[in-house]
């Protein structure tokens, strides 16, 4: 947690795994609005646009509105705090550079370039990979024994028929 006299940033996970999300919750005074905000350099290869902005914020809690800023160099969420001061945004971790501290700044107000009250962040953390030891086969050949084989000849005896 990250706090002003008036203004909270919390994050529900200090550490997260790549494909996770994490849980942003500002807290300040009821009905404010603040840009919270992912800079570039925290974008694994993706452009800064409307669709990374979608990529990264769920459009779900306090968010209102998902931009990409090129001239600012962030994608952000814009958050409209409850009556009881409340917002809360999901972090998706897909399009973020893992390996990585990701950083999480919040202005007030709707503008991507307002100055930074608060900076939070977390570390982004590949996933585990499992290697399975490679499967090897091994035929064993038929044992075959060679028995030899007699076969007996009924015999007849023929005398005179008669």
């Amino acid at each position: 947690s990250v706090d002003t006299p008036r203004l909270r940033l919390t994050l529900n996970r200090s550490t997260a795994v790549g494909g996770e999300s994490v849980l942003a919750a500002i807290e300040a005074d009821p009905g404010e609005r603040y840009v919270l905000r992912v800079p570039a350099s925290d974008l694994d290869g993706a452009a800064v646009s409307d669709s990374t902005a979608r990529e990264v914020f769920a459009d779900a809690g306090a968010v209102t509105d998902r931009r990409g800023s090129p001239e600012d160099g962030v994608v952000y969420a814009v958050l409209e705090l409850d009556g009881n001061g409340e917002g809360r945004a999901v972090v998706r971790t897909g399009s973020l550079r893992v390996g990585n501290r990701i950083d999480l700044d919040v202005g007030r107000g709707t503008n991507p370039g307002a100055s930074t009250m608060l900076t939070g962040h977390f570390q982004l953390q590949a996933p585990a990979t499992t290697t399975a030891p490679p499967t090897t086969t091994t035929t064993v050949p038929p044992t075959t024994t060679s028995t030899p084989t007699t076969t007996a000849s009924p015999s007849a005896t023929f005398g005179p028929a008669g």
